[in-house]
């Protein structure tokens, strides 16, 4: 009976595999919600895809090994080999990104774009390497 007793007691000490995913459930559920208002609107998706141009442009640079320059104005983007306007109501502050031969920035900064109301910085870091998006 004792040996029985510790058993019962050894299944009592710790979360169950069901228990743990359930809470894990439950924070990605919370964590959804919160950054569904940034992820899911028009302005956000248009930052992700700008983003993600300027990052090709970026391994473009570094694979074949020459500079590359993105000019960004209010309504359009420019790389060496394509014009994209924005959509509608859509609008961003001019810059002008340079990649050299190895794929790194020539200076930090940053791009604001806005649609009525909504904000969002696409933000470029010297070292980094990379660019982020901010949301306002």
């Amino acid at each position: 009976m004792a040996r029985r007793f510790t058993n019962q007691m050894r299944a009592f000490n710790g979360f169950t595999m069901l228990e743990m995913l359930v809470v894990m459930l439950i924070v990605v559920i919370l964590a959804g919600s919160i950054n569904a208002g940034h992820q899911d609107s028009s302005l956000g998706l248009f930052g992700k895809n700008l983003l993600h141009t300027i990052q090709i442009e970026q391994y473009q640079a570094l694979a074949q090994r020459e500079s590359r320059s993105i000019a960004i104005d209010a309504q359009s983007l420019d790389t060496p080999t394509s014009h994209q306007r924005y959509p509608s109501g859509i609008s961003c502050s001019a810059q002008v990104i340079t990649f050299n031969a190895n794929g790194n920035i020539s200076k930090g900064g940053s791009v604001t774009c806005r649609k009525s109301t909504q904000t969002i910085r696409l933000i470029f870091q010297i070292g980094s390497g990379k660019g982020r998006i901010e949301y306002d």
